[in-house]
């Protein structure tokens, strides 16, 4: 506020801008001046002409005419040259100063500054106004960046323009150290957080690594024995010495083992996920035999429940694609699997085609069955990890293999979106990323055949089984000797390398996780140290996180297969390696698939009272009693008793017992 016994003065304020005018004239009417408003240099001359205010307080930087300028008009004209002028600048530059000198302004005042600057600068305005001190003049030139400034006032006013300056840059400075001062404290308080952060990442780190070395250890423990069991099972189905009823329980053991092992392996691909360690493996496969691959998979169990399963594949869909197989596999595993599972009439269909979008081709699949659908309350839970929906609680599952299928999807460039209705169905959409292939580079894979000797030049292969698990030595051993291979077991790395040295194989399987030495250590020791590069070398693991295929081969390594293996895998990687081909068994038996009829017209060649028995060990759940009566049943073709005892090995009790019941009432 203005002292008391001041006069009310008008004042002019020179703003372009509106809000900056007004702002600045709410505070002066509020301490008691009156104010005119012009809002450039052209309209504050019109009104000058008009009346004398007591101060003319102008922005810097207008248009058509700026404060300097009309500060020099003002002080120029003989009217008006005694009305003090505040120029309002941002203070930018040291010219500045100099300019406002150079036109002759009474005081300088930033933009936004203090409004008790504003108001001091006012009150001293008044006092030199009151308290005259002469008007002796000084004149100045100031060399300043190579111009020269020339400076004509009176002391007192060039000393009060420089002391507001001084006062407007202290009063900036002390904004600058306060704000200094906040700067630091967000950097004190950042640095707290980020210290924070770096602690909750290594934290976070640690538990991630502390789970990878359980999987992989838990992967290990696991595979390794059942590496041995299905490797067992599959030596002992070649047997031709084996009784049927031998040959379908291995065949049950097998299907088990199988199945056991697609969980642990789902569980440890969603946690690989997880945690960014799964590699894409990308090759070329032929696209059409892939897809008569999965409908030979799922065909038998579409067939066991009555239902249909058709393929429709574009007439423009590509034979020969680049993308991850196994990938792509699994998807279509566990999006078939599904279906299958909750159809119980009607069938399934998988459609197929390729596209070319925007330049990039695209695998786009749906499969789309009539089971009993999803309500939309529960769709949300389809690809959450052991989330599942009502009838997946009652259809049994883990609530894995969708999340999975949705995250192998995303992995290849693409996505699994979902249509449903409640009691008529569902039909899952799946679209990847992929390279149009040619044949020229495709994997050449040997005949799933059963071999039954290797083709010998004259000097028989030899490989070196290195591991320290007996039974998973044992199991190759007796895989690879019958069939015409020279085999030497080592139980750990030091060992092979010593038996390496005098015995020289061709190939290596070799365990990576063993006692003493490793295979890591072990294989670069022969690769590098005995700069042997005839003999190949194979890396088999039971981990969870595969090793890096492209570190393995920088070693020279030529192989690598997880643990448990199928007799064809290593078949294949054999013949690849050691350029050998087989003789298989080309009196295999194609299975007859029996039609509803047949079914029927079996069931009616066995016996009322065996047929009742039959139904008893159905209902009791009794499956050896079941085996036991249907070899009985000696009436019936060989395809039927095998159908039968395929449908009681896969628990298909309410199949057989419809059709048993509707034997006993004919």
């Amino acid at each position: 506020m203005l002292n008391r016994g001041q006069t009310v003065d008008k004042i002019l304020i020179v703003e372009d801008s509106l809000t900056q005018a007004e702002k600045l004239k709410y505070l002066l009417e509020r301490n008691d001046f009156l104010v005119e408003v012009a809002c450039d240099g052209v309209t504050a001359l019109k009104k000058l002409a008009e009346f004398l205010p007591k101060v003319i307080i102008s922005d810097v930087m207008m248009p058509n005419l700026n404060g300097y300028e009309l500060c020099k008009i003002v002080k120029s004209n003989k009217r008006l040259k005694e009305i003090p002028v505040i120029l309002l600048t941002s203070l930018s530059s040291s010219e500045d100063v100099l300019f406002g000198l150079e036109c002759k302004a009474d005081y300088f005042l930033e933009k936004g500054c203090k409004d008790e600057l504003i108001l001091n600068c006012l009150n001293k305005i008044n006092f030199l106004q009151i308290n005259e001190f002469g008007n002796q003049k000084i004149s100045l030139n100031i060399d300043f960046r190579k111009k020269r400034y020339k400076i004509d006032s009176e002391p007192q006013k060039l000393m009060n323009f420089l002391l507001t300056t001084y006062e407007m840059v202290i009063s900036k400075n002390e904004d600058l150290i306060r704000i200094d001062n906040s700067l630091k404290d967000e950097i004190n308080e950042r640095i707290r957080l980020e210290d924070e952060l770096e602690k909750a990442i290594d934290v976070a780190e640690q538990a991630n690594r502390a789970k990878s070395t359980f999987l992989a250890n838990m992967s290990h423990e696991i595979r390794t024995p059942m590496n041995a069991i299905l490797g067992f099972a599959q030596l002992m189905l070649k047997d031709p010495a084996m009784s049927e009823k031998q040959a379908e329980r291995l065949n049950i053991i097998n299907r088990s083992g199988e199945h056991l092992l697609s969980l642990i392996n789902d569980i440890l691909e969603i946690s690989k996920i997880e945690a960014g360690s799964v590699s894409i493996n990308n090759k070329t496969f032929d696209l059409h035999y892939f897809l008569q691959d999965i409908q030979n998979m799922f065909r038998t169990q579409t067939d066991a429940k009555n239902i249909r399963l058709i393929f429709e594949e574009d007439d423009a869909l590509l034979q020969f694609i680049e993308t991850d197989e196994g990938k792509l596999r699994q998807i279509f595993f566990n999006l078939l699997s599904n279906a299958v599972k909750f159809t119980n009439e009607g069938g399934i269909a998988v459609r197929a085609k390729t596209e070319l979008i925007n330049g990039e081709y695209y695998f786009i699949s749906e499969v789309e069955d009539t089971g009993e659908g999803i309500s939309e309350e529960e769709m949300y839970k389809l690809f959450e990890v052991f989330q599942q929906t009502e009838s997946g609680i009652q259809g049994g599952g883990t609530g894995l293999g969708l999340a999975l299928s949705k995250q192998l999807s995303n992995l290849l460039d693409g996505d699994i979106t979902t249509k449903s209705v409640l009691g008529h169905g569902s039909c899952f959409k799946m679209y990847i990323k992929i390279k149009e292939g040619h044949k020229d580079n495709m994997i050449t894979k040997i005949s799933t055949k059963n071999v039954l000797k290797v083709i010998s030049d004259g000097t028989p292969k030899k490989i070196m089984i290195v591991d320290d698990i007996m039974e998973n030595r044992l199991y190759l051993s007796d895989l690879l000797i019958p069939i015409g291979f020279l085999v030497q077991e080592a139980t750990n790395g030091q060992d092979a390398i010593k038996k390496f040295k005098s015995w020289h194989p061709d190939l290596i399987f070799m365990d990576m996780k063993m006692p003493i030495m490793n295979g890591y250590d072990a294989a670069k020791e022969i690769k590098q140290h005995h700069n042997e590069q005839s003999t190949k070398i194979v890396m088999s693991t039971a981990t969870a996180f595969g090793e890096d295929i492209r570190e393995l081969e920088a070693y020279g390594i030529e192989g690598y297969i997880r643990k448990p293996f199928k007799m064809n895998e290593i078949f294949d990687l054999i013949a690849d390696l050691l350029d050998v081909e087989y003789i298989f068994d080309d009196d295999v038996e194609i299975e007859h698939v029996l039609n509803d009829q047949e079914k029927e017209t079996a069931i009616k060649l066995i016996p009322n009272e065996l047929l009742k028995e039959m139904y008893e060990a159905t209902i009791n759940a009794q499956l050896d009693l079941l085996i036991e009566l249907i070899d009985k049943a000696v009436d019936i073709s060989s395809d039927s008793a095998k159908w039968l005892k395929d449908s009681a090995s896969n628990f298909k009790y309410d199949i057989l017992m419809e059709l048993f019941s509707n034997g006993l009432d004919l």
